[in-house]
């Protein structure tokens, strides 16, 4: 399946509920994704394998390499729903993977009312509110426009790109930033400021 997208920066996120006209919301989920790699063999060439905790749900995924199109991400992406989030771990790091990136977030889905273009708002920790808009590009591009945003106003960097870029700009050192993008991690920080 081709994924595409735009994610945005968001100040408020009753601004876009107000927005967005028909917006029912589907669910609330709090995620934990484990990115894995052997050797940088997947990062050299912009792949991901992801192990995600959905609540009680686990899913795996498998993303081809990004390419951009006026700023929308667009990317192979094939996921599926498995039993057990312990023993896919297991298997993935018996044949040599090992988890390279954790990333926490609480993520609400949304629906417009007779539309197939899914809405995510991410809360993620550091570094705050993000919108994803997914769907067919002209439906995307509208909905943008429909909110305010230009193309100017996507980001094509993914999330952990975004946290590195955070903590950089924030002077913060973290023992292991790649497996330090939780909200835990975030409360200590602010607990110790």
């Amino acid at each position: 399946m081709i994924e595409i997208e735009a994610k945005i920066k968001v100040n408020s996120r009753e601004d876009i509920l107000a927005t967005i006209k028909h917006l029912t919301k589907i669910s609330e989920n709090h995620v934990l994704d484990i990115y894995y790699d052997k050797n940088d063999e997947l990062k050299s060439t912009d792949k991901v394998l992801r192990l995600r905790k959905q609540n009680d749900t686990t899913y795996i995924a498998y993303k081809g390499p990004r390419t951009e199109d006026n700023n929308l991400i667009i990317r192979e992406e094939n996921e599926t729903k498995i039993g057990s989030f312990e023993v896919a771990k297991k298997i993935i790091e018996s044949l040599g993977y090992c988890p390279t990136q954790v990333t926490e977030k609480i993520r609400e889905t949304f629906k417009i009312e007779n539309d197939d273009t899914k809405i995510e708002l991410d809360h993620y920790p550091f570094i705050g509110h993000y919108l994803e808009i997914e769907g067919a590009k002209e439906r995307v591009l509208t909905i943008m426009n429909e909110l305010g945003y230009s193309m100017a106003s996507a980001v094509t960097k993914n999330c952990s790109e975004l946290f590195y870029e955070y903590l950089a700009s924030e002077d913060i050192e973290l023992d292991n930033p790649n497996l330090q993008f939780t909200f835990k991690d975030a409360n200590m920080i602010s607990l110790s400021n």
